[in-house]
């Protein structure tokens, strides 16, 4: 065996033992401030919805809602091929973000920008999420869905605002 042969086993041996130190490492480890709960009747959720998107000023952007709120609990809802609404918020609070799914599982996805830690959640359908949003820097970022979802999964676009 040459010698060059030797350091490239070497380098492989310890990035594998470093990769599976990282791996045995995450075992059992959740996404931080996220909260799954049952969701007996997907028709509660669609209420409380309703009731964030009436007790905030909606303004229409294209054919899509921005709901700006001073709301501390926000709610959305995954659908095929959307995040509904986009949301507007103000950068000095924390916020509950409940997001629930009624058709297929997707995956809610928020950029590290916005809080400091990327946020990635599997959204099933059944459960409602509350997902802790808090040091949010002003900015308007995007949610996307990270589980192939369908034919348009690609288009599976929302908004979230934070003004200062």
């Amino acid at each position: 065996m040459r010698r060059i042969d030797i350091v490239a086993l070497g380098l492989i041996a310890v990035t594998a033992l470093f990769m599976g130190i990282q791996l045995v490492g995450s075992i059992g480890d959740k996404t931080r401030n996220v909260y799954p709960i049952a969701l007996d009747n997907f028709a509660t959720f669609d209420h409380k919805l309703s009731d964030f998107i009436a007790a905030g000023v909606v303004d229409q952007e294209g054919a899509k809602d921005v709901v700006f709120t001073r709301a501390k609990h926000l709610y959305m809802r995954a659908e095929q091929w959307q995040w509904y609404p986009d949301i507007e918020i103000s950068a000095e609070s924390d916020y509950i973000l409940h997001i629930a799914t009624r058709d297929i599982q997707h995956s809610f996805h928020l950029e590290s920008r916005t809080t400091g830690e990327m946020i990635d959640v599997l959204i099933q359908p059944h459960k409602e999420y509350q997902i802790l949003l808090n040091n949010l820097k002003p900015g308007v970022y995007a949610i996307g869905c990270t589980e192939y979802c369908g034919i348009e999964h690609n288009k599976m676009r929302g908004k979230l605002i934070v003004r200062e």
